[in-house]
Formats: structure tokens, sequence, C-alpha cells
């Protein structure tokens, strides 16, 4: 019993530190009361037959606790967002790349792309992902890029990559290959990006394979941006390159971006405004 009344005490005292009485405080029927939100900074327990005055926070102290806790949350948050942008993003500037920052010009298979990041804890438990395909400048990687962010700002670990960087991390683990192919594992999402852009061989197209079978066996989902087509998948070059466009259609979604070059249309644009303020500057 002493255990207990030493705790009421102590949380008491506790009370009366992180909310000290003030010079506009005042007393009413025996407790103390905040002059600014007129509510007690005391309160009256029974104990053992006792009464006992104990410190407690009043309202405004309440708010002001809880407005720090909230901003030590944020903080906390913010920072552990920056970690997994850190861990997850090999390249600069794919941070800046989210779906409000979309230009709406390949509306339709961004939405089914938003739609799959909204839905993500879903698509995890099916273990279901993407195959994101189309010609150069498409806006496949900006699309994958944005499922990241979206996910990274709720706090879903991701990693976007490709395959030529697995390989060549993959190869400075030879002696753990399989033990880094699983770590890989610890990301909830996995991208990999433009898959059939590298110079194939018979390791990188190994690699590959391992990476998407063991996120496969793992029932984890994995985004692929490539320029092949699901019927240019169905001539594999060889039987590892066969195995992986067999493990991409068992576990992924296709959805097309065309072969509209996106990024040529912005040179043109930005060649244009150069041109135009090169003539403005001529003739001023």
């Amino acid at each position: 019993m002493n255990d207990l009344l030493n705790v009421i005490q102590k949380t008491s005292a506790l009370a009366g530190q992180n909310n000290p009485r003030r010079a506009n405080d005042y007393t009413k029927a025996g407790l103390l009361y905040c002059g600014f939100c007129h509510t007690p900074k005391q309160c009256r327990q029974e104990f053992l037959g006792r009464q006992l005055t104990v410190n407690c926070l009043c309202a405004c102290a309440v708010k002001r606790r809880d407005e720090r806790e909230a901003n030590e949350r944020t903080a906390r948050t913010a920072q552990v967002i920056a970690e997994l942008r850190r861990d997850g993003f090999s390249e600069r500037g794919i941070s800046e790349c989210t779906f409000t920052a979309d230009d709406n010009q390949n509306a339709d298979p961004m939405q089914k792309v938003k739609d799959y990041a909204d839905n993500f804890e879903t698509h995890k438990k099916e273990g279901k992902g993407l195959v994101l395909y189309g010609g150069v400048g498409s806006g496949k990687t900006f699309a994958a890029a944005c499922v990241c962010n979206a996910l990274l700002s709720r706090l879903i670990p991701c990693l976007m990559t490709n395959a030529a960087r697995v390989s060549n991390l993959s190869q400075a683990h030879f002696e753990d290959r399989q033990e880094y192919f699983d770590n890989l594992n610890r990301f909830d999402l996995l991208v990999l990006d433009d898959l059939s852009s590298e110079r194939r061989s018979e390791y990188l197209n190994e690699t590959v394979h391992s990476v998407i079978d063991a996120r496969c066996r793992a029932k984890l989902p994995l985004i692929v941006t490539t320029n092949g087509t699901p019927k240019g998948f169905g001539h594999a070059a060889d039987l590892f390159e066969g195995r992986i466009y067999s493990r991409l259609f068992g576990m992924c979604d296709f959805v097309d971006f065309g072969n509209h070059d996106r990024r040529r249309d912005a040179f043109r644009g930005n060649k244009k405004i150069q041109n135009s303020e090169l003539r403005i500057q001529n003739s001023e």
C-alpha cells in the first residue's frame, strides 16, 4: 500500500512540476485553479479512506502537452521518411516524383498506378505487383517513383533500383548472394527500373530471376518498368529470361504507357522557350 501511495505522490509531484502555480491562479473550494482556462490544477482522490489533494494538469496544460507530443511525433515521422528515402532511392531527383506533380498527359495509366498505391495494403497481401511497359520517355519511371513516394509518406519501406545495380551489388556479395537477395525482401515494395534496357548477360538474367523469385516466394509485390511488351515477353532469349517473364505474368498486372516520348516533347518545349527568350533579348 505504501508503494502505491508513493506512486500517487510522485505522479502528483511531476504534475506540479509540469504545471506550476502562476501569479493569476486562484483557490476555489480548497483546490488550485488555473487563472487562464479556469480548470483545476488540483483534485481530490480517496485512498484507503483518506482524502488526498494531488496535482493534475489543467486544460491549457493538457493542450500544451498534446501539441508538444504532436510536434515530436511529426519530427520523428519526418526523420523516418527521410531515412526511408535515403535507403530506398539510389538516384537523385526521384523524391520529387509525386502524383501531385503529374502533368496529366497520360491520365489512364497514371490513374491505374495511383489506384495501386492507394490500395497497396491489399495488393501486398496478395503479393500483386505491376509491370509498367511502353516506349522510351513515356513516363514509366516517373509513375513507379510516384508509387514509392506515396508509400514512403505512409512509412512503408520501398527500394527503387535497376537490374544492373542489383547485379553489381550481388557480385560484391558473391559469398552470401542468397542472403543479399533475401535482404531485399525487407522492403515492402521493390521497383526494378528499365528491366529490358541493360546489356543482357547470363549472370544478369540469373540475378534478376533470383531477385524476382525471392519476392515471389515471400509473396511480396514488385514493380517493373520496361520498354518490352507482353507479346515480346513470349519470345524469351534463354531459360532464365523465360523464367523471369513467367514469374512476372504470374505476380503482376500489366499497365501500358504507350509509345509517346514525353521527354522529347519537354525538350522541344524548353527549346522553344529558350529561342523565344533569345529573340526577345535580341529585339531589346
